[in-house]
């Protein structure tokens, strides 16, 4: 009994010596330091442009990624295209001898409609034939879609244009269509295979620029370019529309629309790209949505005009020589 109080005691003093320590102790609270890093944007959304990247900002935890996509249509490969696929010696074969190239037997000819006529450039494929020079140019090429043209049963001319202060000529077609008039024709292809069409609407005319536009760019209905500021183009698209019965799409003032399309095309492009900088700088001067919108509207203006093949030279005489059956 005596040993069982002497352990209690023993145990209460060191519960009581515990507790007055406890009671004396200063708990210091513990400083933890968080860095926290600030990381710059992530790149989630891009507008891509020949030669500037718009990215849209958003704040993450994630370190920064810029993925960078480039895309040119540098001047010098249209000029290429034209120059070596366009022109020919003036010293061609004569209509004489052209005209035994193709025989016809039993075959009524007849003009056909513009639709008709555009239906048969695309399933033709002389467009796609490679050019050669001095041995299957231009002359060649014109030949070729003439008799093509012929065993179709429609009307073509072979028309031969020479350029004032110039050696060099061209040769390229016609069509009399019954329902939109006299249309020229180029179908001149390339040194080498490309993935695109060489069909071509050619725009002539005496004392001015041998002008040629690509077949899906001849439209009735187009982007009205002349409605904007070339550094305000984010706007919602107007259009010009003309009647079906119309035939101005192929006449010469079309095509002097279609170049002031293209000029403007060009300097929308250089606007853009400046307001890409800008809206990467942080100026707050344009917002994401309107250059996401302007983008939009390059690209369908681009689209609209077609492959841009650059004029030949001033037009001193036409001459048109159709098929004698």
């Amino acid at each position: 009994m005596r040993y069982s109080f002497v352990v209690f005691a023993v145990l209460v003093f060191a519960a009581c010596f515990l507790f007055l320590t406890q009671a004396n102790t200063i708990i210091q609270p513990v400083t933890t330091t968080v860095v926290l890093t600030e990381y710059s944007t992530i790149t989630e959304k891009q507008i891509i442009t020949s030669y500037s990247t718009l990215t849209e900002t958003s704040t993450t935890t994630l370190p920064p990624i810029t993925k960078t996509t480039t895309t040119t249509l540098p001047p010098a490969t249209i000029t290429t295209k034209v120059t070596e696929t366009l022109l020919i010696p003036t010293t061609i074969t004569s209509w004489t001898t052209l005209r035994t190239t193709v025989t016809v037997q039993n075959i009524s000819l007849r003009d056909p409609t513009w639709q008709e006529l555009v239906e048969f450039l695309k399933e033709d494929e002389t467009d796609t034939y490679i050019y050669m020079a001095d041995e299957f140019d231009c002359s060649g090429f014109a030949l070729t879609l003439r008799d093509h043209a012929i065993r179709r049963g429609f009307r073509c001319a072979y028309v031969e244009v020479e350029f004032i202060n110039e050696s060099a000529g061209h040769a390229l077609n016609a069509f009399q269509t019954s329902d939109k008039g006299l249309v020229f024709v180029s179908v001149t292809g390339s040194k080498n295979r490309t993935d695109y069409s060489y069909d071509k609407i050619a725009y002539l005319k005496i004392g001015e620029r041998y002008g040629i536009i690509s077949l899906d760019a001849v439209r009735w209905r187009y982007i009205d370019t002349s409605s904007y500021r070339a550094d305000e183009f984010w706007k919602p698209l107007t259009y010009i529309t003309h009647p079906e019965n119309s035939t101005y799409p192929l006449t010469y003032d079309y095509y002097i629309e279609w170049q002031a399309r293209v000029n403007f095309l060009d300097d929308t492009i250089k606007a853009y790209n400046a307001a890409v900088e800008e809206y990467n700088r942080r100026s707050g001067k344009y917002s994401y949505e309107q250059l996401k919108e302007w983008r939009s509207n390059i690209d369908a203006l681009e689209a609209e005009l077609g492959t841009r093949w650059l004029p030949l030279g001033i037009v001193k005489n036409i001459e048109v020589y159709w098929f004698a059956e």
